[in-house]
């Protein structure tokens, strides 16, 4: 998979996340940095995923930050904690910079057992300029740039952040998680039905504003990363549940002012697609997303407006 940034408008930075799925089918491979010129061609690796200790298995997107530099995260990799627990064979993942200047990959954080990164993460904005701003597991943390100080947020978010953050346009960030626990539907763990979670970053917290219903009706598994559509007002999608049958997803608005929920579309099938994966909007005020099974690409207008 293939995350592009623009650096200078003259090349795109991309990650691949390699193709180590763990089965016998495995490479082993745990991913790269390739640039690619204004064309998109001519790729060109720039570091490779290989060594555990500084990361393996690259997560979320590359982001060019306000001081020039980029910054993204891994899935695994870094240091082991000892003792040992379960899960840690791989590590917990890495917060790591690339310098363009000089071409010099470095880690700046490692992921512990305080917000284990072997499971859920994202990639990393700077809502305000010189501070980072990302997610591992259940947790928000900053990076200061200036500092190079890390600090986890107060607060946790539920279960499993795993959409990326979102700056609104009332200063607050805004993501999903993926699992939340409903009474009756799963008495061991979390399920599938998600949270709304609202960031802080004035008082560094962070707080749960909206559960799915655990009758499935507004959809199951946050899909997507929010867009501001007008002020106040965020798009998303489901990649399930839904009144369709079996459930094929949704596409709902979420109110930041009142942290109301309101479910705008039911994807159907072959009709509408089912089970959206992403959503981008477009300049022309239009939003683009495509379907896993059902359907190749959905246009959406009417809820730009």
């Amino acid at each position: 998979m293939i995350t592009c940034s623009l650096h200078a408008q003259k090349e795109f930075w991309g990650l691949n996340k390699g193709a180590d799925d763990g089965g016998e089918n495995s490479t082993g491979y745990k991913g790269n940095i390739t640039k690619y010129d204004s064309n998109g061609q001519n790729p060109t690796i720039v570091h490779e995923f290989l060594d555990f200790a500084t990361g393996k298995t690259p997560k979320g997107k590359l982001f060019l930050a306000s001081n020039g530099k980029l910054y993204g995260m891994t899935f695994a990799g870094g240091h082991q904690i000892d003792p040992p627990v379960e899960f840690n064979d791989n590590g917990f993942g890495v917060l790591y910079e690339y310098d363009l200047v000089f071409d010099i990959y470095r880690v700046v954080h490692y992921f512990d057992i305080q917000a284990p990164n072997y499971i859920y993460g994202t990639g990393v904005i700077e809502p305000v300029s010189g501070k980072l701003y990302g997610s591992v597991s259940n947790k928000v943390f900053s990076y200061d740039l200036s500092t190079e100080t890390f600090t986890y947020l107060t607060g946790e978010a539920g279960n499993s952040i795993d959409g990326e953050l979102l700056k609104a346009s009332n200063g607050f960030l805004y993501c999903t998680t993926k699992d939340s626990f409903c009474p009756g539907v799963n008495s061991v763990g979390p399920n599938n039905f998600g949270t709304i979670i609202k960031v802080d970053i004035i008082n560094n917290s962070i707080q749960q504003v909206y559960q799915l219903q655990c009758d499935a009706s507004e959809g199951i598994r946050f899909s997507g990363e929010f867009i501001e559509t007008s002020p106040g007002k965020l798009i998303n999608i489901t990649g399930g549940g839904g009144n369709s049958s079996p459930g094929d997803g949704t596409i709902f608005e979420f109110d930041i002012s009142t942290n109301t929920f309101t479910k705008k579309i039911d994807f159907d099938g072959d009709n509408l697609g089912r089970n959206p994966l992403a959503m981008v909007g477009g300049d022309n005020g239009v939003l683009y997303g495509v379907c896993e099974n059902g359907g190749l690409i959905f246009i959406l207008t009417a809820l730009m407006k």
